[in-house]
This record gives C-alpha cells, sequence and structure tokens, in this order.
C-alpha cells in the first residue's frame, strides 16, 4: 500500500515563514524611507536644478533675489519692494543710468536710486526687491524669511496697487512662487489657521510641498526630465523637427532654435527701452480678468498679510515709507466700482494703526495713459522722471530720519 499523506498544522515550536516574509518587507518598507528621506534632504540642500536650462524655482526670480540680497554688504540700506510696477519702474531707470543693459532678475542694486538720495549723511544703499507679479503675502514671506535674516534693513519702501489685494489669476496665496521657495512649515500653519474654511486638496497639497522637497520640485524635475528627452531623441533622430522658438522668437517646428523648456541667463532691461510686456490691448484683458469679479476672501487675505508686514516693521524698528503706485486712468476705468475707494481706505487704515506713513502717487500727471508702456508699468522714459518725485517726497518722509538728512 502507498503511504497515507495527512495534514498536519504546525506546532506552535515550529518554525513559521510568515513572520520571517511580514519582517522583510518591513525592513524594505524602512529602507525606502529611508532612501527617500535622504533624498529628498540632498534636494532641499543642496537645490540640483540650480544649473539646469530650465526655469525652476532655484533659477527663479525669488531665489535670484535671495541670492543677490545675501552678497549686500552691512552699509546702511534703503529697500524696494513690491510687484513689477516698482521693478519696471526701478530697472528701466537703472538701465538708462548706466547706459547699458542690466539683468533684470540680477541686478539688484540700484545706483540711479542711490544718486537720488546721495544728499543724505548716511548715504544709503539702495536695492531693489521687487518681485514680478507680487502680493502683499509674497511681500511679507520675503520680508520675513529673506531680507532678515541675512540684513536688517535701515528703511523699507513698499510699493502697492490694487492687483497686490485683488487677482483672480492667482489661485491661492501658496500657489505663488516666494511662497514655494520660501515658506516654511510655521508660515503653511499660520496660513490655514486664519482660513475659515480650510480646502482639504489645498491642505495636502501644502503640506507635501512643505515636507517634501521633492513634490515641491515636482514640476521642475518634469520640465528637465522633458528636455532632456527632447535632446537625446533629437541627437539619436536627427531628422526630428520639435517645436522650438527661432530666431524670430516665433514657435514652430524646426531643428534649430530654442525649446520651450529651456531659459538661459535673465531677461535683460536695455536702455531707453521699456521692459517687455504684452501689447496694450492684451494687458486690459488680463487685467479685466484679475479684477472682476472680487474676491471678498482673497481681499481678506491679503490685507491681513500687509498688516501682518507693517507689524513685522515695527517690531524690529524698520522706518517704512507705503506708496500707492501710478496706474494708468484706462486701467483704474477696469477696476470694479468702489473697490479702488475700498483698497485706499483700508491701506491707509493700516499705515495709520503702525503710524506707517503713506504716499500717493497715483496722481497727475502719473496717470495719463502716455506715461505707461502697457496700462500698467510706466514707460521707460518715465521711469528716472517718476524716481525723481518719489526721492523728493521720501525727503521729507521717516526714512530720512533713518539716515541724518544733511541738508
Amino acid at each position: 500500500m502507498s503511504p497515507t499523506l495527512e495534514y498536519r498544522p504546525a506546532s506552535k515550536g515550529s518554525i513559521n515563514a510568515t513572520p520571517v516574509k511580514t519582517g522583510f518587507r518591513l525592513s524594505a518598507a524602512l529602507c525606502a524611507m529611508l532612501l527617500l528621506a535622504l533624498f529628498n534632504g540632498w534636494v532641499s540642500v543642496s537645490h540640483p536644478l540650480s544649473d539646469a536650462p530650465t526655469a525652476n524655482l532655484d533659477t527663479g526670480e525669488v531665489r535670484r533675489a535671495e541670492a543677490a540680497f545675501k552678497e549686500a554688504d552691512a552699509d546702511p540700506k534703503i529697500l524696494f519692494m513690491g510687484s513689477s510696477l516698482v521693478l519696471a519702474s526701478m530697472t528701466q531707470a537703472e538701465s538708462n543710468f548706466l547706459a547699458k543693459p542690466i539683468a533684470r532678475m540680477v541686478h539688484r542694486r540700484n545706483y540711479f536710486t542711490e544718486q537720488l538720495l546721495s544728499d543724505f549723511s548716511a548715504r544709503p544703499r539702495a536695492y531693489c526687491m521687487a518681485i514680478g507679479g507680487s502680493m502683499s503675502s509674497d511681500d511679507y514671506l520675503l520680508l520675513k524669511n529673506v531680507i532678515l535674516p541675512a540684513h536688517k534693513p535701515d528703511a523699507l519702501v513698499i510699493g502697492v496697487a490694487p492687483r497686490d489685494f485683488q487677482d483672480n489669476l492667482m489661485p491661492s496665496v501658496p500657489s505663488t512662487e516666494t511662497f514655494r521657495s520660501q515658506a516654511n512649515m510655521f508660515d503653511a500653519v499660520e496660513y490655514f489657521s486664519r482660513k475659515r474654511r480650510i480646502n482639504s486638496n489645498e491642505l495636502i497639497e501644502v503640506a507635501l510641498g512643505r515636507l517634501c522637497a521633492f513634490y515641491n520640485y515636482r514640476t521642475d524635475i518634469r520640465d528637465y526630465m522633458v528636455l532632456r528627452i527632447k535632446k537625446t531623441m533629437q541627437a539619436c533622430m536627427p531628422w526630428v523637427a520639435f517645436y522650438r522658438y527661432d530666431e524670430h522668437g516665433v514657435l514652430r517646428p524646426t531643428r534649430h532654435g530654442q525649446f520651450p523648456e529651456e531659459v538661459k541667463g535673465t531677461p535683460m532691461i536695455l536702455p531707453n527701452e521699456s521692459m517687455p510686456h504684452m501689447p496694450v490691448q492684451t494687458t486690459l484683458e488680463n487685467y479685466r480678468l484679475r479684477y472682476a469679479p472680487i474676491n471678498s476672501q482673497q481681499n481678506a487675505q491679503q490685507f491681513s498679510y500687509f498688516e501682518r508686514l507693517l507689524k513685522l516693521c515695527r517690531e524690529r524698528q524698520i522706518k517704512v515709507v507705503v506708496v500707492n503706485m501710478p496706474l494708468s486712468r484706462a486701467n483704474l476705468a477696469l477696476v470694479p466700482d468702489g473697490f479702488y475707494a475700498y483698497y485706499k481706505q483700508r491701506v491707509t487704515e493700516a499705515c495709520q494703526s503702525y503710524d506707517v506713513e503713506l504716499v500717493d502717487m497715483c496722481i497727475e500727471p502719473y496717470t495719463r495713459d502716455g506715461m505707461f508702456a502697457d496700462g500698467v508699468h510706466l514707460a521707460t522714459g518715465v521711469s528716472q522722471q517718476f524716481l525723481r518725485s518719489l526721492c523728493r517726497r521720501l525727503h521729507s518722509s521717516q526714512v530720512a530720519t533713518s539716515f541724518s538728512k544733511s541738508i
């Protein structure tokens, strides 16, 4: 007879393979998490995309401004902050003054403004820390996390306009380049603690962005990989024509030119030429979308950040002047009824609460349509005139006390 096979359950003392497999999987998971943490730390510290030929957080306007400012010495300093309204005026005036092209993102010291303030006995150095598209929340984060940890300025000039508080093309505070590159976990907690309703998707997005640098750089990594794949395919298949910008700046299928993902150097500001902008009509349509409909929740958030910025300056004993920046009549006509008056009232009340002087430069002649390159940004020929007018106002402001005016 053949032997009978009988199943017997393993006794308590026998060896079971299941715990071994479970332990191996747990160890593998822990090793994977450790490797991911190490990679995340490397990305956070080393900034591996800083030399990549693509537009990314490491080579964006905020990072470049941060690097330029950290090279500043300890001499008396006056800083100008705000959006492209401030940036265009100061860089255009500087290029005209130096009579040579300047790199918009890199050239942050403003010798023209220093000359206008040279009668102060302290002879302050002037720096333009304005960022294109900056909101009040961005100004606050830039001051808190970039400027103050490096060097405390002696005086601060903050240019504001309605778009700094009302912009329908900006999805949320955490969506900006400044927040993504400069905000820490405490800033994220502060942001959500002040919201009445928390969007779970936004919460996950911000949390992952702060905890995982790899996730925060995901778009940059994707763009870089796409560029490398295109270049590899081009080397293997030279007959393939990708979409590129030709010598005339037209995007078309060609085997020569610049890939859309590629960025070389930094935009240049040329003497006697306005900073490149969209056509006037396109800009008007763009701002029509930004202004209307009014987003009351966004207004409340941005005015809150503006007040926190002024409070921070008061705590650090930094003299501040807020400048209501010029806008053309055509642009002002796009602002919904009542909002411009509301904007000026909120800005005025905040300045009064923190003993900050408000200088209104949205006045004649700086509201005439002919003064602007695109209805929003002053033309290059007007920039020096505007800064002269502004600096005359600064001479009789609180800023003067920081530098002991000599005349």
